[in-house]
């Protein structure tokens, strides 16, 4: 029987020496599969040679015993037996001439340096904890029993992790999410764009701006710098963030209008940072860039939207100086969440005890639900919803800011049973 899969490596790192320790982290991978992968071929026997003993005796050769495949669970077999290739994702394993793919990897203790970062088509359950450094990649679901410590964690599907995740970076849905996070913040890039054009317009025709020095001589893009370093701040930012982003979804989708929209999207990147603005002389010039990109964007959005559609939840009990992400719904079902930005295409609830979501973000394209939000010592906290959300929290303290919608609330004193929905 052949096997037409890479098998996982059976190297042993010595303990004791940690740079093989270090070498066998970094290039451990599960062997695993995918749907309409041949796993194993069975080559046609032949007929063996008659031999002779050292009496000058023929020693006849028995006859050639065929193998025929046996499907197991995820496997299929073809008519003659010969040829089995895999129904689902998953992990190989070939006993006798039974062949079988395993849904999920099971990990039996903790996902430490010894066993190495797993890499798996399928799901994953850990039984003990992932470690530092440590980092899981499946194309299904994962779950952990224990806890995660400043670990990677990304999943095709939902993630759970009983206990806690500390200082971590986990992303539920794969490309789903990508492409949600980045939908959302090319619907903000959307509406910044025509405000901040109408504003440097305002500018420049303004009685007291007409003799501007500084306008004559080095263009009117100064005055787009100038609006971007104060009223706009935020859009170099936002542009900045989502550059890694949305070159990860052109590497690993087959979409040319995407590929094309990247190469607008790192023009206006350029363009309206640093000192870039003062490269527009005349303000049309822009407005030329935005009406390409805005253009353009609306169909990105579209196909990234129908990406996003497939949705993944997260679910834990308390994280602390973590980055979460998900297409679908997170929920924290302990303490809470603290210093910690979240991303979910869902709904954000924690509702545990006490339930506290304090420092750090909340970007979601759905509502968020909590017990309380920021902390009487005002530790900044922020929230972002869309118009038709809304923000529900049983206590909330000063600090804390919201952006729902085109509306934005600054909470200056503690209250009670608040509400807060989204603004067209």
């Amino acid at each position: 029987i052949l096997y037409l899969y890479q098998e996982e490596e059976d190297d042993v790192a010595d303990e004791d020496d940690e740079e093989e320790v270090m070498e066998r982290v970094a290039r451990h991978r599960v062997a695993s599969v995918e749907p309409g992968q041949l796993i194993a071929e069975v080559v046609p026997p032949k007929p063996g040679r008659p031999g002779t003993d050292i009496f000058g005796q023929t020693i006849r050769c028995k006859p050639p015993k065929d193998i025929k495949l046996v499907a197991g669970n995820g496997v299929e077999v073809d008519e003659e037996a010969r040829r089995a290739v895999a129904l689902i994702n998953g992990r190989p394993e070939i006993l006798g001439s039974r062949v079988t793919v395993h849904p999920t990897y099971v990990i039996s203790g903790d996902v430490d340096a010894k066993v190495g970062k797993i890499v798996f088509k399928g799901d994953v359950q850990v039984l003990g904890n992932v470690q530092d450094e440590m980092s899981i990649e499946a194309t299904g679901q994962v779950v952990i029993n224990g806890y995660a410590a400043h670990a990677v964690i990304v999943a095709g599907s939902n993630v759970v992790v009983h206990n806690n995740i500390v200082g971590g970076n986990v992303r539920a849905g794969g490309l789903g999410s990508l492409s949600g996070k980045v939908t959302m913040v090319l619907a903000e890039i959307k509406e910044t764009l025509p405000l901040l054009l109408t504003s440097a317009k305002q500018v420049i025709n303004h009685p007291s701006f007409a003799q501007n020095r500084d306008v004559a001589r080095v263009g009117e893009g100064i005055v787009l710098k100038m609006l971007l370093s104060k009223k706009f701040a935020h859009l170099p930012q936002k542009l900045e963030e989502s550059r890694g982003d949305l070159a990860a979804l052109v590497k690993n989708l087959d979409y040319d209008e995407l590929r094309l929209f990247a190469e607008e999207y790192e023009e206006l990147y350029q363009k309206l940072s640093g000192s870039g603005p003062l490269s527009l002389k005349k303000l049309h010039l822009a407005e030329n860039i935005f009406n390409s990109f805005l253009e353009r964007a609306d169909t990105v959005m579209e196909f990234l939207q129908e990406r996003a559609m497939d949705k993944a939840d997260l679910v834990t009990g308390y994280i602390q100086n973590t980055y979460l992400e998900c297409s679908g719904e997170v929920r924290i079902t302990g303490k809470g969440s603290y210093n910690s930005n979240i991303y979910a295409g869902g709904d954000v609830i924690i509702k545990g005890s006490p339930g506290t979501f304090r420092g750090g973000e909340i970007v979601t394209g759905g509502n968020v639900i909590v017990r309380e939000l920021g902390s009487p010592a005002e530790v900044a906290t922020g929230i972002r919803i869309r118009p038709g959300k809304s923000v529900k929290a049983d206590r909330v303290y000063p600090g804390v800011v919201i952006y729902a919608g085109s509306k934005l609330e600054r909470i200056t004193y503690e209250q009670k049973g608040f509400v807060l929905v989204g603004q067209p």
